[in-house]
C-alpha cells in the first residue's frame, strides 16, 4: 500500500544526518529514504503518493543525478524507466535536486526539462536543480550547520528555477542566489 505524505526526501545514504535534520526541522507528514541504486530509487518513489515536496539529496553532474552505486539518471529516465508513478505527485507540486552541478549549462535545462515533462504533464509544477557545487558542514547525527553553494565564487548562480505548466512544458525559469533573490 502506498503511503501519501506531504513532503518526500530521498537522499544518497552518505547524507542520512542531513535527511534526518531536514526531517526534524520539517515536522509534519515527512518520509525520509535512502536511495543507492536505480531500485531503491524507483521502490521509494512507487511506495508514496500525493506527494506535495519531493526532494532529491543525491550527488549530481551537469544533467545527471548520481547515485551511490556510481549509477547515473538522466531527465528523460524518469519516462523511459517510467520512475514516477502518476500518483505520486500532486498537482503544482515542488521538486528540488540538491546535487552538485546537475542544473548547470544546457545539459542542466535538459534534465529539468525532460523531468518537468515526465514529472508534471497534467499537473504543473515547479523543480529546481544547483547549478554549482554544494557544501554543507555535517555534525554526525546532529544534523548540518547549513548548506552553502560554491563557496568559491558567492555571486554564481546557485538554483535554476522552472516552473512547468500543466502539459509539462517550461513555462518560465531564473537563477536564484542563496538568499532566493534572483542573479
Amino acid at each position: 500500500m502506498k503511503q501519501a505524505v506531504d513532503t518526500l526526501y530521498l537522499y544518497d545514504p552518505q547524507f542520512e544526518s542531513g535527511a534526518r535534520a531536514f526531517r526534524d526541522d520539517a515536522g509534519g507528514d515527512c518520509a525520509i529514504h535512502p536511495v543507492s541504486c536505480l531500485d531503491t530509487l524507483r521502490g521509494a518513489l512507487a511506495a508514496h503518493a500525493m506527494v506535495r515536496f519531493l526532494v532529491f539529496d543525491t550527488h549530481g553532474v551537469p544533467g545527471k543525478l548520481s547515485l551511490a552505486d556510481h549509477g547515473h539518471v538522466d531527465g528523460m529516465d524518469f519516462s523511459m524507466l517510467r520512475l514516477l508513478p502518476n500518483d505520486l505527485l500532486r498537482p503544482r507540486a515542488r521538486v528540488l535536486f540538491y546535487g552538485c552541478n546537475l542544473g548547470e549549462g544546457s545539459e542542466g535545462d535538459t534534465f529539468l526539462d525532460e523531468f518537468g515533462l515526465a514529472a508534471f504533464r497534467g499537473k504543473g509544477g515547479t523543480a529546481g536543480a544547483g547549478t554549482v557545487s554544494n557544501f554543507s558542514l555535517s555534525f554526525g547525527s546532529h544534523g548540518t550547520a547549513g548548506v552553502w553553494m560554491d563557496l568559491g565564487n558567492p555571486f554564481a548562480a546557485r538554483l535554476k528555477v522552472v516552473r512547468f505548466d500543466e502539459a509539462g512544458h517550461r513555462a518560465e525559469a531564473m537563477s536564484v542566489n542563496r538568499w532566493g533573490t534572483p542573479d
